[in-house]
């Protein structure tokens, strides 16, 4: 279960359940319009390419993905934007030990290696601050940074390279497939070059890491997404 550090030391945990996945999204929506009613009337829609690291403990992989962002430009330095991405599968290998549930079970364990296919997909919300140039910079180019939650849908494979009998042995993860979803906190920084009028040239990092946790019992790890993304593209300015 993931907990945020409170100021008296205390700590806060959240357990994201499917059933609360919507409600999450539906504040995050709300919370954009509301912010769109103060907007300029401008937007942009981006669209880039994506190369994603997952820095989790044991679950290290490599995907490729695409994000799409509308942006919705509040002031020339604010904008609170909508982003949706997806990834191709990531895979990787864990070496796990299964565990008697009772004394009089021989082997008392069992060693096995585990391999999990994942793949994400997530729906962001947030808010982007230029602190060098603006949305609409003709000269030069923008720095800025941008911080939001996120909700990330998940798909999960595992195979083993022998069976472990779920009711005789504990283990984690066992074989099988399933979905699972997290609630995200996403930040990133990046810098934009106009290429023409309206038409700007970005490249930004960005991160995810969990914001509540719903644990599955084919990853090894449900410390998951704690990734780093690299993300190159275009974004076009539409007054």
């Amino acid at each position: 279960m993931s907990s945020f550090q409170l100021a008296c030391g205390q700590s806060l945990s959240l357990t994201l359940y499917p059933a609360a996945v919507k409600q999450y999204l539906l504040i995050a929506l709300f919370s954009v319009s509301s912010l769109l009613t103060k907007a300029q009337g401008a937007f942009s829609i981006a669209t880039d390419l994506s190369l994603l690291r997952s820095i989790s403990k044991g679950s290290g992989f490599w995907a490729v993905g695409q994000n799409v962002r509308v942006d919705y430009h509040i002031t020339e330095k604010w904008s609170a934007f909508t982003l949706v991405n997806y990834y191709t599968n990531g895979k990787f290998t864990n070496a796990a030990t299964a565990e008697a549930k009772s004394l009089l079970t021989t082997p008392a364990t069992i060693a096995y290696s585990a391999t999990t296919k994942v793949r994400y997909r997530q729906v962001s919300v947030g808010l982007k601050r230029y602190f060098k140039g603006q949305f609409d910079t003709e000269d030069g180019y923008s720095i800025y940074g941008f911080g939001g939650f996120g909700l990330l849908f998940g798909n999960v494979e595992t195979t083993t390279d022998q069976a472990v009998d779920s009711f005789l042995y504990k283990a984690q993860p066992i074989a099988g497939k399933g979905n699972f979803s997290r609630l995200t906190l996403d930040l990133g920084a990046g810098a934009e070059l106009e290429l023409g009028t309206g038409i700007y040239l970005y490249s930004e990092l960005r991160t995810w890491f969990p914001a509540s946790s719903y644990p599955s019992s084919y990853l090894y790890n449900n410390d998951l997404p704690r990734v780093i993304t690299w993300n190159t593209g275009i974004r076009v300015l539409i007054d």
